[in-house]
């Protein structure tokens, strides 16, 4: 598959970069807007393969978005492999939308963006909340599951190598970002931490 040609980020989908060569690749986007120390959270639950949650809470100045029509906003997940950074979960927010009778996006940026799709439609986010200074959002259900970049299996969480680092990247190139190496509890099944 040949990947897609780009001039900035702003090419790519979500959980991609704008790479040296012009072209996009998976991998965390730099100049994202840093969380300061203790200002995220991460929570990733898992119960065998039957349920799993992903909780993001992040919180710094916000680039701003517009979700109810043209950004798609994703959780991005990543964590050091043979000392590269490897995606291990994406889970996308599409723009605009309905979700039965209403639009799956609500508000603007300047006061706040809601989100809200019981089916979590394409992978399992359910709900998100952006303001200016804060993005919260959380991932669960089937969707999520059975995403090809959905949760990890249980095993692989407890030797969750750090740090990780959590990106929020909107399609308009935007993106936030923190990392989670010292400040965590890893248990099987289960990853808790605030940003470093």
């Amino acid at each position: 598959m040949t990947s897609a040609s780009c001039a900035s980020d702003a090419g790519c989908g979500v959980c991609e970069r704008c790479g040296t060569g012009g072209t996009c690749e998976i991998g965390p986007r730099g100049g994202c807007a840093a969380a300061t120390t203790g200002a995220s959270k991460l929570g990733i639950a898992t119960k065998g393969f039957l349920k799993a949650t992903v909780s993001v809470w992040w919180r710094g100045a916000v680039p701003a978005v517009d979700p109810t029509t043209s950004d798609d906003l994703g959780i991005c997940l990543y964590q050091p492999m043979s000392g590269t950074p490897h995606r291990i979960l994406k889970a996308v927010a599409p723009a605009g939308g309905t979700c039965g009778t209403q639009p799956c996006w609500s508000g603007t940026f300047a006061t706040r963006l809601k989100h809200r799709d019981v089916a979590g439609t394409p992978d399992g986010v359910q709900k998100a909340l952006v303001t200016s200074t804060r993005i919260a959002m959380k991932a669960t259900g089937h969707n999520l599951i059975t995403s090809a970049q959905g949760v990890p299996d249980p095993i692989s969480l407890n030797p969750f190598a750090p740090p990780v680092t959590l990106q929020v990247h909107a399609s308009n190139g935007a993106c936030t970002t923190a990392t989670f190496g010292t400040n965590r509890v890893v248990k099987p099944g289960k990853f808790k931490g605030k940003s470093d």
